[in-house]
């Protein structure tokens, strides 16, 4: 099922726990992260998707996987009993993107293909802050099939820098020109 799909079951959700004090907020969405790896398991994931897997069980086993507070177990004992383990990495996504935005920040996910240096980074934070007004934290992985240059995700926004998408897009062009590569 798709994002948006599991991002509106999970929205019920979200609006309870921003209910709670910030404090309590920063917890659950700690919490939650903490449990994605965990659920996006191939294992887990077929235990949280087979129809006879008991999903109280299933939390109660995480539990003792990691330490979560009282509250995100109330939370998470919710979700099994309406069987709904799976949206667990959509609330906490959409729930640290929530608490984020509400500190003034934002997430991007940068893909390089090459390590970035601190001060690349740093230029590299400042030019979307300066276009989005928000402080930017980032996750950097290094993908050499780009060649040279950076993808930038942020929400919906996608700005692709990299050699690769320039050679593909002079490609395009090319063969849409009657040429023949």
């Amino acid at each position: 099922m798709s994002y948006s799909f599991h991002s509106s079951i999970a929205s019920p959700y979200l609006k309870a726990i921003t209910k709670l004090d910030d404090k309590a907020q920063d917890s659950i969405c700690n919490d939650l992260l903490t449990l994605v790896p965990l659920i996006q398991d191939d294992q887990i994931s077929k235990a949280i998707h087979h129809p006879a897997m008991d999903q109280m069980r299933l939390a109660k086993c995480l539990f003792t996987l990691c330490k979560i507070s009282d509250q995100s177990q109330r939370l998470i004992l919710s979700l099994a009993h309406y069987r709904r383990l799976n949206i667990i990495p959509v609330v906490a996504e959409d729930l640290k993107k929530q608490r984020l935005k509400q500190k003034g920040m934002a997430h991007a996910n940068i893909v390089s293909a090459y390590p970035l240096s601190t001060t690349v980074l740093k230029k590299i934070h400042h030019k979307l802050e300066s276009n989005f007004n928000l402080k930017f934290e980032s996750t950097v992985q290094v993908d050499e099939s780009l060649l040279g240059g950076v993808v930038i995700q942020y929400d919906n926004n996608r700005m692709d820098a990299s050699i690769k998408s320039s050679l593909k897009k002079m490609h395009q062009s090319l063969c849409s020109q009657g040429g023949n590569l």
